[in-house]
Protein backbone atom coordinates (compact mmCIF):
# COMPACT_ATOMS: atom_id res chain seq x y z
CA UNK A 1 0.00 0.00 0.00
CA UNK A 2 1.41 3.54 -0.76
CA UNK A 3 2.62 5.80 1.58
CA UNK A 4 0.03 8.43 0.80
CA UNK A 5 -2.83 5.78 0.98
CA UNK A 6 -1.60 4.68 4.28
CA UNK A 7 -1.05 8.18 5.72
CA UNK A 8 -5.28 9.06 4.77
CA UNK A 9 -6.54 5.47 5.91
CA UNK A 10 -4.87 6.67 8.90
CA UNK A 11 -6.04 9.74 9.26
CA UNK A 12 -9.55 8.46 8.83
CA UNK A 13 -9.39 5.56 11.21
CA UNK A 14 -8.13 8.75 13.50
CA UNK A 15 -11.23 10.64 12.98
CA UNK A 16 -13.78 7.94 12.97
CA UNK A 17 -11.91 6.37 16.12
CA UNK A 18 -12.44 7.67 19.80
CA UNK A 19 -11.42 11.38 20.25
CA UNK A 20 -7.36 11.54 21.09
CA UNK A 21 -6.25 15.28 20.29
CA UNK A 22 -2.82 14.09 20.47
CA UNK A 23 -2.90 11.22 17.99
CA UNK A 24 -5.38 13.28 15.65
CA UNK A 25 -2.47 15.96 15.41
CA UNK A 26 0.29 13.29 14.76
CA UNK A 27 -1.66 12.27 12.09
CA UNK A 28 -1.87 15.68 10.34
CA UNK A 29 1.90 15.79 11.01
CA UNK A 30 2.71 12.56 9.03
CA UNK A 31 -0.24 13.04 5.94
CA UNK A 32 1.63 16.97 5.34
CA UNK A 33 4.97 15.30 5.38
CA UNK A 34 3.90 12.88 2.85
CA UNK A 35 1.64 15.24 1.21
CA UNK A 36 4.71 17.54 0.38
CA UNK A 37 7.80 15.44 0.83
CA UNK A 38 8.76 17.22 3.52
CA UNK A 39 11.52 15.48 5.38
CA UNK A 40 10.41 16.80 8.83
CA UNK A 41 7.53 18.45 10.18
CA UNK A 42 5.81 19.58 13.34
CA UNK A 43 3.39 21.42 15.31
CA UNK A 44 3.81 24.02 17.93
CA UNK A 45 1.10 24.97 20.13
CA UNK A 46 1.83 28.14 22.20
CA UNK A 47 -0.07 29.96 25.06
CA UNK A 48 -2.98 28.29 26.44
CA UNK A 49 -3.86 26.14 23.72
CA UNK A 50 -3.32 23.29 25.95
CA UNK A 51 -6.60 24.26 27.40
CA UNK A 52 -8.65 24.57 24.46
CA UNK A 53 -7.64 21.02 23.32
CA UNK A 54 -7.56 19.15 25.96
CA UNK A 55 -4.63 17.43 26.21
CA UNK A 56 -5.11 13.90 26.65
CA UNK A 57 -1.88 12.48 26.09
CA UNK A 58 0.04 14.68 28.97
CA UNK A 59 1.98 12.30 30.92
CA UNK A 60 1.76 12.47 34.58
CA UNK A 61 4.79 14.36 35.26
CA UNK A 62 4.08 16.38 32.27
CA UNK A 63 0.57 17.72 34.19
CA UNK A 64 2.05 18.43 37.88
CA UNK A 65 4.88 20.48 35.56
CA UNK A 66 2.23 22.47 34.04
CA UNK A 67 0.21 22.80 37.19
CA UNK A 68 2.96 24.25 38.91
CA UNK A 69 4.27 26.72 35.94
CA UNK A 70 1.24 27.97 34.55
CA UNK A 71 0.40 31.15 36.44
CA UNK A 72 4.00 31.86 36.89
CA UNK A 73 4.91 35.28 35.01
CA UNK A 74 6.98 34.74 31.78
CA UNK A 75 6.73 31.14 31.70
CA UNK A 76 4.55 29.96 29.19
CA UNK A 77 3.73 26.03 28.44
CA UNK A 78 4.13 24.58 25.04
CA UNK A 79 2.86 21.53 23.29
CA UNK A 80 5.09 19.69 20.63
CA UNK A 81 3.70 17.52 18.32
CA UNK A 82 5.41 15.14 15.50
CA UNK A 83 4.97 12.50 13.73
CA UNK A 84 5.65 10.19 16.49
CA UNK A 85 4.98 12.21 19.63
CA UNK A 86 3.16 14.53 21.58
CA UNK A 87 4.46 16.42 24.48
CA UNK A 88 4.01 19.21 26.82
CA UNK A 89 7.11 21.56 27.34
CA UNK A 90 7.84 24.77 29.18
CA UNK A 91 8.88 27.39 27.02
CA UNK A 92 12.29 28.98 27.73
CA UNK A 93 12.25 32.52 28.17
CA UNK A 94 10.34 34.07 25.14
CA UNK A 95 10.34 36.72 23.01
CA UNK A 96 7.03 37.87 21.77
CA UNK A 97 7.31 36.59 17.81
CA UNK A 98 5.12 34.21 16.80
CA UNK A 99 6.25 30.52 16.86
CA UNK A 100 8.49 31.50 19.54
CA UNK A 101 8.62 28.51 21.49
CA UNK A 102 9.77 25.95 19.03
CA UNK A 103 12.14 23.51 20.82
CA UNK A 104 15.90 24.23 20.57
CA UNK A 105 16.07 21.26 18.73
CA UNK A 106 13.95 22.22 16.14
CA UNK A 107 15.11 25.74 15.89
CA UNK A 108 18.65 24.23 15.02
CA UNK A 109 17.33 21.84 12.48
CA UNK A 110 15.48 24.86 10.61
CA UNK A 111 18.88 26.49 10.32
CA UNK A 112 20.22 23.26 8.95
CA UNK A 113 17.39 22.10 6.30
CA UNK A 114 17.52 23.79 2.58
CA UNK A 115 13.52 25.03 3.04
CA UNK A 116 10.66 25.61 5.80
CA UNK A 117 7.13 26.11 5.09
CA UNK A 118 4.99 27.51 8.72
CA UNK A 119 1.70 27.84 8.62
CA UNK A 120 -0.67 28.94 11.36
CA UNK A 121 -3.15 26.74 12.95
CA UNK A 122 -6.44 28.57 14.10
CA UNK A 123 -9.47 26.51 15.92
CA UNK A 124 -12.50 29.43 16.46
CA UNK A 125 -11.15 31.61 15.37
CA UNK A 126 -8.02 31.64 17.65
CA UNK A 127 -4.43 31.61 16.56
CA UNK A 128 -3.18 28.35 18.86
CA UNK A 129 -0.05 27.48 17.24
CA UNK A 130 2.07 26.91 13.56
CA UNK A 131 2.48 23.92 11.32
CA UNK A 132 6.04 23.71 10.17
CA UNK A 133 7.20 21.14 7.51
CA UNK A 134 10.94 21.20 6.87
CA UNK A 135 13.79 19.82 4.57
CA UNK A 136 11.73 19.52 1.04
CA UNK A 137 14.02 18.28 -1.76
CA UNK A 138 13.74 21.32 -4.38
CA UNK A 139 11.77 23.43 -1.97
CA UNK A 140 8.28 24.15 -1.41
CA UNK A 141 6.08 25.13 -3.99
CA UNK A 142 3.19 27.54 -3.88
CA UNK A 143 1.07 24.78 -4.66
CA UNK A 144 2.12 23.63 -1.74
CA UNK A 145 1.48 26.36 0.49
CA UNK A 146 -1.52 26.21 -1.34
CA UNK A 147 -2.82 22.24 -0.29
CA UNK A 148 -1.64 22.76 3.02
CA UNK A 149 -3.95 25.76 3.76
CA UNK A 150 -6.97 23.71 1.98
CA UNK A 151 -5.74 20.84 4.49
CA UNK A 152 -5.20 22.91 7.67
CA UNK A 153 -8.71 24.66 7.17
CA UNK A 154 -9.92 20.65 7.57
CA UNK A 155 -8.03 20.11 10.37
CA UNK A 156 -9.65 23.18 12.16
CA UNK A 157 -12.65 22.05 11.44
CA UNK A 158 -12.55 18.44 12.99
CA UNK A 159 -10.97 19.81 15.95
CA UNK A 160 -13.59 22.78 16.26
CA UNK A 161 -16.03 19.78 16.19
CA UNK A 162 -14.27 17.52 18.48
CA UNK A 163 -14.05 20.57 21.09
CA UNK A 164 -17.79 21.12 20.36
CA UNK A 165 -18.35 17.59 21.04
CA UNK A 166 -16.40 17.79 24.55
CA UNK A 167 -18.34 21.01 25.42
CA UNK A 168 -21.51 19.51 24.63
CA UNK A 169 -20.46 16.08 26.97
CA UNK A 170 -19.63 18.28 29.87
CA UNK A 171 -23.16 20.15 29.61
CA UNK A 172 -24.75 17.26 28.92
CA UNK A 173 -23.36 15.67 31.81
CA UNK A 174 -23.76 18.30 33.99
CA UNK A 175 -27.39 18.74 33.14
CA UNK A 176 -28.22 15.03 33.52
CA UNK A 177 -26.94 15.41 37.23
CA UNK A 178 -29.24 18.18 38.24
CA UNK A 179 -32.02 16.62 36.80
CA UNK A 180 -30.96 13.84 38.54
CA UNK A 181 -30.39 15.08 41.90
CA UNK A 182 -33.50 17.48 42.01
CA UNK A 183 -35.74 16.73 45.20
CA UNK A 184 -38.90 17.14 42.61
CA UNK A 185 -40.11 14.26 40.62
CA UNK A 186 -39.88 15.39 36.88
CA UNK A 187 -41.04 13.47 34.21
CA UNK A 188 -40.60 14.47 30.55
CA UNK A 189 -43.08 13.07 27.80
CA UNK A 190 -43.06 13.35 24.18
CA UNK A 191 -45.93 14.89 22.01
CA UNK A 192 -47.86 11.99 22.30
CA UNK A 193 -47.74 11.56 26.00
CA UNK A 194 -45.45 8.73 26.19
CA UNK A 195 -43.02 9.28 28.58
CA UNK A 196 -39.26 9.48 27.71
CA UNK A 197 -37.65 11.07 30.51
CA UNK A 198 -37.81 10.98 33.92
CA UNK A 199 -35.62 11.92 37.32
CA UNK A 200 -34.19 9.77 40.60
CA UNK A 201 -37.35 11.26 42.72
CA UNK A 202 -39.94 10.70 40.25
CA UNK A 203 -39.08 6.47 40.46
CA UNK A 204 -38.77 6.70 44.21
CA UNK A 205 -42.81 7.97 44.31
CA UNK A 206 -44.10 5.92 41.41
CA UNK A 207 -42.21 2.72 41.42
CA UNK A 208 -41.17 2.36 45.17
CA UNK A 209 -38.86 -0.78 45.81
CA UNK A 210 -40.67 -3.96 45.21
CA UNK A 211 -43.95 -2.29 44.56
CA UNK A 212 -45.98 -2.35 41.75
CA UNK A 213 -46.64 0.56 39.69
CA UNK A 214 -50.24 1.03 39.75
CA UNK A 215 -50.58 4.78 39.75
CA UNK A 216 -48.77 6.54 36.53
CA UNK A 217 -51.71 5.12 33.97
CA UNK A 218 -54.46 6.92 36.86
CA UNK A 219 -52.28 10.40 36.80
CA UNK A 220 -50.95 11.18 33.24
CA UNK A 221 -54.48 10.61 31.23
CA UNK A 222 -56.16 13.36 32.60
CA UNK A 223 -52.78 16.00 32.20
CA UNK A 224 -52.52 14.52 28.97
CA UNK A 225 -56.11 15.89 28.35
CA UNK A 226 -55.63 19.03 29.78
CA UNK A 227 -55.97 21.74 26.92
CA UNK A 228 -53.36 24.33 28.43
CA UNK A 229 -50.14 24.95 28.59
CA UNK A 230 -49.53 25.36 32.10
CA UNK A 231 -51.44 24.25 34.92
CA UNK A 232 -51.78 22.73 38.78
CA UNK A 233 -53.45 20.19 40.40
CA UNK A 234 -53.56 17.42 43.28
CA UNK A 235 -52.67 13.91 42.91
CA UNK A 236 -53.53 11.06 45.48
CA UNK A 237 -51.93 8.27 44.99
CA UNK A 238 -53.81 4.82 47.01
CA UNK A 239 -51.94 1.96 48.37
CA UNK A 240 -49.46 0.94 47.95
CA UNK A 241 -47.65 4.66 47.49
CA UNK A 242 -49.82 6.20 50.49
CA UNK A 243 -48.89 9.69 48.80
CA UNK A 244 -49.96 13.03 47.92
CA UNK A 245 -48.34 15.21 45.29
CA UNK A 246 -48.39 18.27 43.81
CA UNK A 247 -47.95 18.48 40.65
CA UNK A 248 -47.49 21.20 37.71
CA UNK A 249 -47.32 20.96 33.97
CA UNK A 250 -45.99 22.81 30.87
CA UNK A 251 -45.99 22.14 27.34
CA UNK A 252 -43.32 23.49 24.79
CA UNK A 253 -44.23 23.67 21.38
CA UNK A 254 -42.25 24.56 18.41
CA UNK A 255 -41.91 27.31 15.56
CA UNK A 256 -45.09 26.43 13.84
CA UNK A 257 -47.08 25.91 17.40
CA UNK A 258 -47.21 21.96 17.67
CA UNK A 259 -46.74 19.82 21.45
CA UNK A 260 -42.79 19.62 21.47
CA UNK A 261 -42.94 17.99 25.06
CA UNK A 262 -44.36 18.36 28.34
CA UNK A 263 -42.91 18.58 31.72
CA UNK A 264 -44.21 17.46 34.68
CA UNK A 265 -43.20 18.75 38.37
CA UNK A 266 -44.31 16.73 41.24
CA UNK A 267 -43.15 17.41 44.50
CA UNK A 268 -44.57 15.08 47.80
CA UNK A 269 -46.29 16.80 49.94
CA UNK A 270 -47.69 14.24 52.15
CA UNK A 271 -46.39 15.19 55.45
CA UNK A 272 -47.09 18.58 54.87
CA UNK A 273 -51.21 17.55 54.67
CA UNK A 274 -50.67 15.26 57.35
CA UNK A 275 -49.49 18.12 59.63
CA UNK A 276 -52.45 20.57 58.68
CA UNK A 277 -54.33 17.57 58.97
CA UNK A 278 -53.18 17.20 62.78
CA UNK A 279 -53.33 21.12 63.00
CA UNK A 280 -56.87 21.34 62.28
CA UNK A 281 -57.83 18.51 64.59
CA UNK A 282 -55.76 20.05 67.62
CA UNK A 283 -57.68 23.50 67.18
CA UNK A 284 -61.27 21.73 67.32
CA UNK A 285 -59.92 19.65 70.28
CA UNK A 286 -58.58 22.97 72.06
CA UNK A 287 -61.40 25.32 70.61
CA UNK A 288 -64.41 22.25 71.98
CA UNK A 289 -62.13 22.71 75.41
CA UNK A 290 -62.47 25.66 75.40
CA UNK A 291 -65.98 26.03 75.30
CA UNK A 292 -66.80 23.44 77.82
CA UNK A 293 -64.45 25.25 80.21
CA UNK A 294 -66.62 28.60 79.50
CA UNK A 295 -69.81 26.67 80.35
CA UNK A 296 -68.56 25.33 83.48
CA UNK A 297 -67.41 29.26 84.58
CA UNK A 298 -71.05 30.11 84.19
CA UNK A 299 -72.21 27.58 86.80
CA UNK A 300 -69.32 27.44 88.99
CA UNK A 301 -70.38 30.25 91.98
CA UNK A 302 -67.14 29.69 94.35
CA UNK A 303 -64.47 32.02 94.04
CA UNK A 304 -61.68 29.49 93.88
CA UNK A 305 -63.18 27.44 91.58
CA UNK A 306 -63.93 29.99 88.94
CA UNK A 307 -59.99 30.78 89.48
CA UNK A 308 -59.02 27.26 88.18
CA UNK A 309 -60.89 27.41 85.72
CA UNK A 310 -60.00 30.55 84.34
CA UNK A 311 -56.47 29.32 85.02
CA UNK A 312 -56.90 26.40 82.79
CA UNK A 313 -58.97 28.83 79.62
CA UNK A 314 -55.54 31.18 79.92
CA UNK A 315 -53.09 27.42 79.61
CA UNK A 316 -55.47 27.14 76.28
CA UNK A 317 -55.60 30.38 74.87
CA UNK A 318 -51.33 30.73 75.61
CA UNK A 319 -51.10 27.45 73.68
CA UNK A 320 -53.56 28.57 70.92
CA UNK A 321 -51.34 31.74 70.24
CA UNK A 322 -47.87 29.41 70.46
CA UNK A 323 -49.26 27.24 67.83
CA UNK A 324 -50.49 29.81 65.41
CA UNK A 325 -47.31 31.93 65.76
CA UNK A 326 -45.04 28.34 65.48
CA UNK A 327 -47.84 26.95 62.48
CA UNK A 328 -46.84 30.58 60.63
CA UNK A 329 -43.09 29.97 60.44
CA UNK A 330 -39.97 31.37 61.62
CA UNK A 331 -41.12 34.55 64.36
CA UNK A 332 -40.48 38.15 64.15
CA UNK A 333 -38.65 40.06 67.13
CA UNK A 334 -38.28 43.51 67.65
CA UNK A 335 -34.68 43.93 68.08
CA UNK A 336 -33.28 47.06 70.13
CA UNK A 337 -30.01 47.96 71.87
CA UNK A 338 -30.14 46.44 75.71
CA UNK A 339 -27.73 44.56 78.04
CA UNK A 340 -28.35 41.12 79.59
CA UNK A 341 -28.29 42.44 82.82
CA UNK A 342 -30.81 44.49 82.31
CA UNK A 343 -33.21 41.76 80.67
CA UNK A 344 -32.31 39.40 83.56
CA UNK A 345 -32.77 42.28 86.68
CA UNK A 346 -35.97 43.42 85.27
CA UNK A 347 -37.57 39.81 85.45
CA UNK A 348 -36.00 38.68 88.41
CA UNK A 349 -38.90 39.93 90.41
CA UNK A 350 -41.36 38.43 88.42
CA UNK A 351 -39.47 35.07 88.83
CA UNK A 352 -38.96 34.88 92.46
CA UNK A 353 -42.27 36.11 93.31
CA UNK A 354 -43.74 33.11 91.19
CA UNK A 355 -41.46 30.57 92.51
CA UNK A 356 -42.22 31.68 96.49
CA UNK A 357 -45.40 30.66 95.71
CA UNK A 358 -45.00 27.61 94.59
CA UNK A 359 -42.05 26.81 97.30
CA UNK A 360 -39.02 26.79 95.53
CA UNK A 361 -36.18 28.96 95.49
CA UNK A 362 -33.63 30.96 92.87
CA UNK A 363 -30.19 30.52 93.49
CA UNK A 364 -29.13 34.32 91.46
CA UNK A 365 -25.14 34.65 91.80
CA UNK A 366 -23.59 38.15 90.96
CA UNK A 367 -23.68 38.67 87.38
CA UNK A 368 -20.18 39.08 85.76
CA UNK A 369 -18.89 42.68 84.61
CA UNK A 370 -19.45 41.75 80.91
CA UNK A 371 -22.89 41.61 81.40
CA UNK A 372 -23.31 45.40 80.91
CA UNK A 373 -22.09 45.00 77.24
CA UNK A 374 -24.61 46.41 74.63
CA UNK A 375 -26.73 43.46 73.07
CA UNK A 376 -29.32 43.72 69.96
CA UNK A 377 -32.68 41.69 71.34
CA UNK A 378 -36.64 41.82 71.68
CA UNK A 379 -36.19 42.12 75.68
CA UNK A 380 -39.81 41.89 76.11
CA UNK A 381 -39.75 38.52 74.25
CA UNK A 382 -37.16 37.34 76.57
CA UNK A 383 -38.25 37.96 79.41
CA UNK A 384 -41.65 36.04 78.42
CA UNK A 385 -39.28 33.20 77.44
CA UNK A 386 -37.71 33.16 80.68
CA UNK A 387 -41.40 33.14 82.70
CA UNK A 388 -42.61 30.79 80.73
CA UNK A 389 -39.47 28.27 81.07
CA UNK A 390 -40.00 29.18 85.32
CA UNK A 391 -43.98 28.06 85.30
CA UNK A 392 -42.52 25.28 83.46
CA UNK A 393 -40.37 24.27 86.50
CA UNK A 394 -43.01 24.97 89.44
CA UNK A 395 -45.40 22.83 88.12
CA UNK A 396 -43.10 19.70 88.10
CA UNK A 397 -40.64 20.37 90.88
CA UNK A 398 -40.83 18.76 94.72
CA UNK A 399 -41.28 21.66 97.07
CA UNK A 400 -38.24 23.45 98.22
CA UNK A 401 -36.20 22.83 95.24
CA UNK A 402 -34.04 25.79 94.62
CA UNK A 403 -33.08 26.65 90.58
CA UNK A 404 -29.68 27.77 90.10
CA UNK A 405 -28.96 30.29 87.56
CA UNK A 406 -25.32 30.40 86.02
CA UNK A 407 -24.77 33.15 83.07
CA UNK A 408 -21.55 33.37 81.27
CA UNK A 409 -19.56 34.41 77.97
CA UNK A 410 -18.54 31.81 76.07
CA UNK A 411 -17.27 31.66 72.78
CA UNK A 412 -18.67 35.02 71.85
CA UNK A 413 -22.27 33.90 72.81
CA UNK A 414 -24.37 34.48 76.16
CA UNK A 415 -24.93 31.07 78.05
CA UNK A 416 -27.62 31.36 80.50
CA UNK A 417 -28.36 28.36 82.48
CA UNK A 418 -30.66 26.90 85.06
CA UNK A 419 -29.84 24.11 86.31
CA UNK A 420 -31.36 21.59 89.12
CA UNK A 421 -30.91 18.24 90.96
CA UNK A 422 -32.71 15.37 88.52
CA UNK A 423 -33.76 13.58 91.90
CA UNK A 424 -36.13 16.92 92.20
CA UNK A 425 -38.17 16.24 89.24
CA UNK A 426 -41.63 14.49 89.97
CA UNK A 427 -41.59 13.68 85.72
CA UNK A 428 -38.30 14.34 84.14
CA UNK A 429 -38.69 16.65 80.72
CA UNK A 430 -38.04 15.44 77.87
CA UNK A 431 -35.93 17.40 75.13
CA UNK A 432 -38.44 16.01 72.63
CA UNK A 433 -41.05 18.77 73.87
CA UNK A 434 -38.93 21.48 72.03
CA UNK A 435 -40.28 20.66 68.76
CA UNK A 436 -43.74 21.37 68.65
CA UNK A 437 -44.60 18.67 66.16
CA UNK A 438 -43.49 16.35 68.48
CA UNK A 439 -45.87 17.57 70.93
CA UNK A 440 -48.90 17.66 68.65
CA UNK A 441 -48.10 14.09 68.00
CA UNK A 442 -48.19 13.24 71.61
CA UNK A 443 -51.26 15.16 72.17
CA UNK A 444 -53.05 13.68 69.70
CA UNK A 445 -52.52 10.00 70.65
CA UNK A 446 -54.63 8.18 72.89
CA UNK A 447 -52.64 7.48 75.63
CA UNK A 448 -51.45 11.05 75.98
CA UNK A 449 -53.59 14.10 77.19
CA UNK A 450 -51.09 16.68 78.06
CA UNK A 451 -50.48 19.43 76.00
CA UNK A 452 -47.67 22.03 76.34
CA UNK A 453 -46.28 24.17 73.66
CA UNK A 454 -44.21 26.71 76.04
CA UNK A 455 -40.61 25.15 75.32
CA UNK A 456 -41.04 24.82 71.66
CA UNK A 457 -42.16 28.71 71.22
CA UNK A 458 -39.14 29.26 73.35
CA UNK A 459 -36.87 27.85 71.29
CA UNK A 460 -38.37 29.78 68.38
CA UNK A 461 -37.75 32.88 70.00
CA UNK A 462 -34.26 31.99 70.55
CA UNK A 463 -33.90 30.88 67.24
CA UNK A 464 -35.36 33.77 66.12
CA UNK A 465 -32.66 36.10 68.23
CA UNK A 466 -29.94 34.07 66.32
CA UNK A 467 -29.87 31.86 69.81
CA UNK A 468 -30.15 28.36 70.97
CA UNK A 469 -32.51 26.85 73.28
CA UNK A 470 -31.68 23.29 74.77
CA UNK A 471 -32.53 20.66 77.63
CA UNK A 472 -30.47 18.15 78.76
CA UNK A 473 -31.00 15.58 81.29
CA UNK A 474 -27.46 13.91 82.84
CA UNK A 475 -27.30 11.53 85.42
CA UNK A 476 -27.64 14.01 88.48
CA UNK A 477 -28.98 17.44 86.87
CA UNK A 478 -30.98 18.43 84.76
CA UNK A 479 -30.26 22.07 82.53
CA UNK A 480 -31.93 24.21 80.48
CA UNK A 481 -29.74 26.36 78.09
CA UNK A 482 -30.18 29.96 76.64
CA UNK A 483 -27.32 30.82 73.89
CA UNK A 484 -27.94 34.53 72.92
CA UNK A 485 -25.08 35.83 70.55
CA UNK A 486 -23.15 38.80 72.32
CA UNK A 487 -23.11 42.30 70.36
CA UNK A 488 -24.95 43.68 67.38
CA UNK A 489 -26.41 41.04 64.55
Amino acid sequence: MESVTRAILDLWQVLAAEPDMGRLLTSVVRAAEIATGATFGEIVLTNDSWTRLEYQFAQPAELALLESLRNRLGRRIIGVVTNAQATLQVEEPATPSPGSGIPQAARHRETMVDSALRLPLQVEGTHIGFLTLFNKPGGFSADDREFMVTFLGQVSTTIEREVMRVRLTRIETRLQGIFEAIGDGLLVCDRHGKPILANRAFRTMFFPPGQPNEALPAVLPPLLENPADTGLQEVVLLKPHARVLSSSFVRTRDETGKVHEMILSLRDITHSKRLDQKFLQLISILIRRMERLVTALGKKRRPRTRRRVWHRLRVIVCNLVHLSELKAGPLRVDKLPLTVREWLEEAKPRLETRLAKSGHGLHWPALPDEADEMVFADGGALQRALRTLVAFHTGRLAAGTTIDLRLALEQGAWHLRLITPRAAWKSLPDPALLDWQSCLDRFLEETRRGFFLGLAFIRQVMEAHKGMFSCTVAEDHVVFLFTLPSGAF
